[in-house]
């Protein structure tokens, strides 16, 4: 019914992705969807469509919310470096989907992938907050099998994330941001984006005005304490979101 409706639902290849990780409950121990993936899942909570212009996508972003993100099942140390040396872990739960996704080469990088990716040009990557300015790049995951890139301001993006459904075969349950924190988030991405990524910084700009007009009148509160909080982390979170406003034309 609610497709019928014209709400979103996730590609040929993010649906089976999303409900693959939500059956090894990912979502349930620290695992965040993110990127354009987690904006298609919004509207089902807020209420209004999207326009098409900004659904496409040909990956799927993941935040690990803390290094010991781990799947349902839990494994002794020995048993998860075994698993990673036949291809376990993360990739495996993967290639149950597609068999063609294969870790992306990470030269001078630690062994385990960050980012896999289908023969079709489909990106599964994973992020994470940085917490300390060592932090090896990319961070561990041992019980995935896997590694997670550290970037700024993820951990405002994640905090108090949301459960949600996406629209696939009888439901997928997972994890999303805020839709406020989404915004002010892309607000400040759009900021930093290298001058070369006009598109993306178009997107992030697009999204993020999609979302202030339906959460002006669905929870304007919200959107209020967002950017409160964002604002309170320093001067360059600051001038990245007024920045972003302004070129939006929206009052802040």
């Amino acid at each position: 019914m609610l497709k019928r409706a014209g709400l979103h639902e996730p590609g040929t290849l993010a649906g089976p992705v999303l409900e693959a990780l939500a059956r090894a409950g990912l979502f349930d121990n620290g695992l965040v969807l993110v990127g354009t993936v987690a904006f298609q899942i919004y509207p089902a909570l807020l209420g209004y469509r999207l326009p098409e212009t900004s659904l496409m996508t040909q990956d799927a972003d993941f935040v690990a919310a803390s290094a010991s993100v781990s799947m349902a099942v839990e494994r002794d140390e020995s048993a998860i470096e075994d698993d990673f040396q036949k291809g376990s872990g993360l990739l495996s739960l993967l290639q149950r989907v597609d068999a063609t996704f294969r870790g992306a080469p990470q030269p001078g990088r630690a062994a385990f992938p960050s980012c896999f990716v289908s023969r079709s040009g489909f990106d599964v990557e994973l992020l994470t907050p940085i917490r300390k300015r060592a932090e090896p790049n990319p961070v561990p995951l041992p019980a995935l099998g896997a590694g997670a890139i550290p970037f700024h301001y993820l951990e405002f993006l994640v905090e108090g994330s949301i459960k949600a459904v996406a629209l696939y075969g009888s439901g997928v349950r997972l994890t999303v941001p805020r839709p406020a924190r989404f915004a002010v988030h892309k607000l400040i991405v759009a900021h930093n984006r290298e001058a070369g990524s006009v598109a993306k910084r178009q997107k992030d700009l697009r999204q993020a005005s999609i979302l202030f007009e339906v959460l002006d009148r669905a929870a304007p509160d919200e959107v209020g304490d967002a950017l409160d909080d964002a604002r309170r982390r320093g001067r360059k979170w600051q001038r990245a979101i007024n920045a972003s406003l302004r070129t939006l034309g929206i009052e802040g």
